[in-house]
């Protein structure tokens, strides 16, 4: 059911990226659009999509699928129910499969208007937090002390992955390759799992790290706790390679998604101003003053998603959480103060312009 159709609002920006290891002159930039996402009404927020430019669409506790324009909204075309549980986590393939869990704790995948629950363990909860698009699926199920483990679905079977309790799945790619997260001392940290064997990837040694998602080259990103423990910092892992995306600013930044070119983004603290802070019985001082932005990590450069975008566009993007082979990003952000969830979209051929 086409709930939305012609309501999109659509606002044309101006997206400022250096090519740098491009024949393009640096005098040229990129056009992007950027599309508001979700129904009037409520908050809103894009939380994954595919290569198609199919997108899922978390609001209020219902499943939207946005697709060349058009929102269907998801929870009704498959009779979920909306309950206790409600979703906890959303993918998409590239062959329309959406993955998450239902109002009863199961995970289920849905696709061509049949859900497959997919919880063969009988877990008390489960959820599924990726999708390849063999339909191989990944994501957490709960024991009856309720300890996540990770668990991967595939011919009909879900099957703990064997990552020890308080573990979870968070991405599988074409491969088959698994990352995710486990506590193999206490400490939550990031694991691969490919061919069976369990490897620790953890960046730089680190005590904590969580690893969110893995492209079809095997390369990760995540997040980990700085040696001193004073920050989070994004990471990639590449090859036995691990690399510290940094941070816009402040202590903390997340990388949440990579595609096949290396294109990672995802969120950070950044600098947004000052602010005076006036204690009872005491003197007015000034401090900086943060908020979290999305970021785009492109050929070793971090920037800032807000900066890509007039300052009059009503954006501030606080979160980007997937990006395609495309180049096309999802996330959420303020909208004329309303959170909402966003597409951004490069310009191509005679779209580009100069700067």
């Amino acid at each position: 059911m086409n709930i939305n159709k012609g309501k999109t609002k659509t606002i044309f920006a101006i997206f400022l990226l250096w090519v740098l290891a491009s024949p393009v002159p640096l005098s040229h930039a990129i056009k992007y659009k950027i599309v508001e996402l979700g129904i009037e009404g409520t908050q809103s927020s894009a939380w994954a999509l595919n290569d198609r430019g199919q997108i899922v669409i978390y609001q209020d506790h219902t499943i939207l699928l946005y697709d060349k324009g058009s929102i269907t909204n998801v929870t009704e075309l498959y009779n979920l129910d909306s309950g206790y549980y409600g979703p906890n986590g959303f993918a998409i393939n590239n062959r329309g499969q959406i993955v998450t869990n239902d109002s009863d704790g199961n995970a289920v995948r849905m696709s061509r208007m049949i859900v497959d629950n997919l919880n063969t363990l009988n877990a008390p909860l489960s959820t599924a937090l990726g999708i390849n698009d063999a339909g191989q699926v990944v994501g957490e199920y709960w024991d009856n002390e309720y300890f996540p483990s990770a668990f991967l679905y595939q011919e009909g079977e879900m099957k703990d992955l064997g990552t020890g309790k308080n573990s979870g799945a968070n991405a599988v790619n074409e491969s088959g390759m698994i990352v995710g997260w486990y506590a193999p001392e206490g400490h939550y940290q990031t694991f691969l799992f490919f061919n069976g064997v369990i490897k620790n990837i953890s960046p730089f040694g680190s005590q904590q790290s969580l690893g969110y998602d893995i492209n079809n080259r095997g390369q990760v990103v995540g997040e980990f706790l700085t040696e001193d423990g004073s920050a989070i910092h994004a990471f990639l892992y590449d090859k036995g390679v691990a690399t510290d995306l940094g941070l816009l600013s402040g202590s903390y930044s997340t990388a949440l998604a990579i595609n096949d070119r290396g294109d990672i983004v995802g969120s950070s603290s950044a600098l947004v101003g000052t602010e005076i802070i006036c204690p009872p019985n005491g003197h007015c001082r000034t401090y900086p003053k943060y908020s979290d932005h999305a970021f785009l990590y492109r050929q070793g450069v971090l920037s800032d998603l807000n900066n890509f975008i007039p300052g009059d566009s009503g954006w501030e993007l606080i979160a980007a959480y997937d990006i395609n082979n495309r180049g096309q990003i999802v996330g959420v952000g303020y909208y004329n103060g309303e959170q909402r969830g966003f597409l951004l979209t490069p310009a191509t051929g005679s779209e580009r312009i100069k700067r």
